[in-house]
């Protein structure tokens, strides 16, 4: 199934490689703005179908579930300190994908 959302596609997949499947999907799920009782992190019918109905581009999508990690990340330090040694790595990788997916 294409939805046209090629961009937001490549961070997903490299959400779920980083974060694991379920809590990416539940990221994707949020920021299709649908309830906290219906995300259950899977890419099921429900999902693909808000995903149809609602007024957003690739690149505002791609950038709200960046913007999510960046968040989820800082909030791991702040709730653990022992998570602070791999905080610049994980922005880094953020910018890196961020770039990626802009130049292409």
């Amino acid at each position: 199934m294409n939805l046209g959302f090629p961009k937001t596609a490549i961070v997903l997949m490299d959400s779920e490689i980083n974060i694991g499947p379920n809590r990416a999907n539940k990221f994707f799920q949020k920021q299709i703005g649908m309830h906290h009782r219906k995300r259950n992190g899977r890419m099921d019918v429900k999902t693909f179908d808000r995903l149809s109905k609602i007024p957003i581009s690739d690149e505002d999508l791609c950038e709200a579930l960046i913007s999510e990690r960046r968040e989820f990340y800082a909030r791991l330090v702040k709730r653990n300190s022992v998570y602070a040694r791999y905080h610049n790595g994980w922005n880094n990788r953020l910018d890196d994908i961020h770039k990626f997916v802009n130049e292409n």
